[in-house]
């Protein structure tokens, strides 16, 4: 699991040019000895302090380490930081850090237990602008740690043409910063300023804890490589007491940090607005401590209440809050500087990339979301039996499994007729129909509903939904039409709704000799199938008919975003979570995408049917569902939206016979029959 620092030399030691051209972060070599139960002493690779020993992420033992422990994390959290990434790849003969292509193979092997939960990685690597831009080509997030210096140089000088210059180019996947526990690094910034540029904040900085030399046990952050001098790889201050504690300059930094591309993170001692600990630098030597202080309780009041800090929280809050911040940056040029200006988008262009959204992220880790872990005490007491009862799902890993499941087999309720009939579907393809009608018909023209079964638009089939369509029928007296339509990997968009119009152009067109009122039809499903009900009544309305006289989208998956709090908030295994939607989404987009794919994008939602929408406070759709609702009532649709506490996706069906389920059951089918009577 460790890299044994003989073995990894050629002969056994490193040659003097060799060593000369590492990227070391301490004087002597990077190893340290070790004595083992055996008595026999071998040197480990040691990069950093002596508690650090460095792992090899080639090794089966170190990947399996990996697989357990990220696969683990990955259930609860929604991105993870690899600290001092960079270092990871190793190679004789070059500086062993981030050694190219070695590198991305390392993030590959860190990445494998990530990708199947949807868990994003934050590698962190504390350099030159350089790297980071090129971890931001290939998609990935990374931190902003040349923001601090500029912003210092900036305020120290009057100038804004090297940070409007890095406003321009920097990554947009990005976490600022201006401080954190490592002090404000320098070497992040050599080539946006130049090497006077930087000694002068360098030396400015350094003045301040001059008089601390003489307690420092440890050495100074530096980093020496191929055969250069060391250079110091950080300033140990505060970024207040950098500042010369002015309230003013502390405060436009922030405000600068908080306008900037990317999601802002601020350390708590930035955030208190803290300065230099000099007491904690005598007592523990340690450098880094200036920045660490430990605050009681009453500190911390003290300092919240101060009237600069007061007005950084106010802007804090703007941030988090206003729409500007998830549209464009621009940066204009006039004759007293440079301006930052966020315009706001009314919606995310389609297409746009997908992956967190600095909603998702604030919610998250700003800890206003709820523990996956106390996720059980928050369902409805009538629900956890059935929670418990549920099989963990794990897609794309568990597809080929779930669908050869034995068919279920649901007794026929008596009061209902079953019918099975083959009509043509999109391209003329063979598809089966399922029909459920009321046993008391009779013969009468009766409205019809088209009904699209659920399953992530991988899995499902109309016999699954038995019970919920012969419930449907009886109740609403209408008869429902549910399609087999193909369902994607092997199918994607826009196959599963191109079905679903072949079967309503087909329910519209045949009304007659269905004995349907071609003037009642209406449409509904759960979860894939809400969102497919959804995407065909905005294709319906597109395409000039068939006209609709309803639309039941339940808990509907309309959204390939993942952007919504909820979908942050639910990532428990024995539900539909996170995990699995982006997985799911995955298969059935194929590379396409469009309102018809994911209705949520949809820019216009006027002239849709009256609609019915409910969904449980504990289902990942919750927070997309609900803003999907308003936007219907915004554009003039009438809706109908029911959330029920304590419960969970598709709960209503799951948990037949319970009371919640029941009653959500009988509001709906009560709001369709409704409808059919065009009450």
């Amino acid at each position: 699991m460790f890299i044994d620092w003989e073995k990894f030399w050629p002969n056994g030691e490193p040659t003097e040019a060799e060593l000369e051209a590492l990227y070391r972060r301490k004087l002597q070599g990077p190893y340290k000895a070790f004595t083992r139960k055996d008595g026999k002493t071998v040197k480990l690779w040691n990069t950093f302090f002596e508690e650090q020993v460095d792992i090899d992420p080639w090794s089966p033992v170190t990947q399996d380490y990996y697989e357990r422990n990220l696969e683990r994390l990955c259930r609860y959290v929604p991105l993870i930081r690899f600290d001092a990434f960079a270092y990871a790849s190793k190679r004789p003969g070059t500086s062993c850090f981030f050694v190219e292509p070695e590198v991305w193979e390392v993030l590959d092997i860190g990445m494998r237990p990530l990708r199947r939960h949807g868990t994003e990685m934050l590698p962190e690597i504390h350099e030159n602008y350089t790297i980071q831009l090129k971890m931001a080509e290939r998609g990935h997030w990374v931190y902003d740690f040349a923001l601090p210096m500029l912003m210092l140089h900036g305020l120290m000088t009057g100038r804004t043409d090297r940070l409007a210059h890095w406003m321009r180019i920097c990554p947009r996947r990005q976490f600022t910063t201006l401080d954190t526990h490592d002090g404000i690094g320098v070497v992040d910034v050599a080539g946006l300023l130049d090497d006077d540029e930087i000694d002068l904040v360098r030396e400015r900085v350094n003045r301040k804890v001059e008089h601390l030399q003489q307690y420092v046990a440890l050495p100074p952050g530096i980093v020496k490589m191929s055969g250069a001098k060391a250079r110091q790889y950080q300033l140990m201050s505060t970024y207040y007491s950098a500042l010369d504690e002015d309230d003013d300059a502390y405060l436009l930094a922030r405000v600068v940090q908080l306008y900037a591309p990317g999601i802002p993170q601020v350390y708590y001692v930035g955030l208190l607005a803290g300065a230099n600990d000099e007491e904690a630098i005598r007592r523990l030597g340690e450098p880094r401590s200036v920045n660490r202080h430990n605050y009681t309780v009453e500190e911390i009041a003290a300092r919240v209440s101060h009237p600069m800090l007061q007005k950084l929280f106010k802007v804090m809050r703007l941030r988090n809050t206003h729409p500007a911040f998830d549209g464009e940056l621009e940066v204009a040029e006039g004759a007293g500087g440079h301006t930052l200006a966020h315009v706001a988008q009314r919606r995310a262009p389609v297409g746009a990339e997908r992956g967190f959204s600095q909603q998702g992220l604030r919610y998250y880790l700003h800890g206003r979301g709820r523990s996956a872990m106390d996720f059980m005490s928050r369902v409805h007491p009538e629900l956890r039996e059935g929670l418990g009862m549920l099989p963990a799902l794990k897609l794309p890993d568990d597809l080929d499994k779930v669908r050869n499941f034995p068919p279920l087999a649901f007794p026929h309720s008596p009061e209902a007729k079953f019918s099975t009939i083959t009509i043509a579907g999109a391209g003329g393809q063979p598809m089966l129909v399922n029909v459920y009608e009321p046993a008391s018909r009779d013969g009468r023209v009766l409205p019809a509903l088209l009904w699209l079964h659920g399953g992530g638009y991988v899995l499902g089939h109309p016999d699954y939904e038995t019970p919920a369509c012969e419930e449907l029928a009886v109740l609403a007296d209408c008869v429902v039409y549910a399609p087999d339509y193909r369902l994607a990997p092997e199918h994607p968009y826009p196959a599963g709704l191109e079905d679903a119009y072949a079967a309503l152009a087909w329910l519209a067109g045949d009304a007659e000799a269905q004995r349907i009122d071609a003037s009642r039809i209406a449409i509904g499903g759960g979860s894939a199938g809400g969102g497919l009900c959804a995407a065909l009544a905005l294709l319906a309305r597109d395409r000039g008919g068939p006209s609709l006289c309803y639309q039941m989208p339940l808990y509907p998956m309309i959204d390939d975003r993942h952007e919504a709090p909820s979908s942050y908030e639910i990532t428990e295994p024995a539900v539909w979570n996170r995990a699995n939607n982006i997985a799911a989404w995955q298969m059935y987009l194929g590379g396409g995408d469009g309102p018809y794919a994911a209705p949520a994008r949809a820019e216009r939602l006027e002239g849709l049917p009256p609609a019915y929408i409910c969904i449980g406070q504990l289902d990942l759709f919750r927070d997309e569902t609900i803003s999907y609702a308003a936007r219907l009532a915004q554009a003039g649709v009438e809706v109908e939206l029911h959330l029920y506490p304590g419960c969970y996706h598709a709960f209503e069906n799951f948990v037949r016979d319970a009371s919640v389920s029941k009653r959500a059951r009988e509001s709906y089918i009560g709001a369709l029959a409704r409808a059919f009577a065009g009450e």
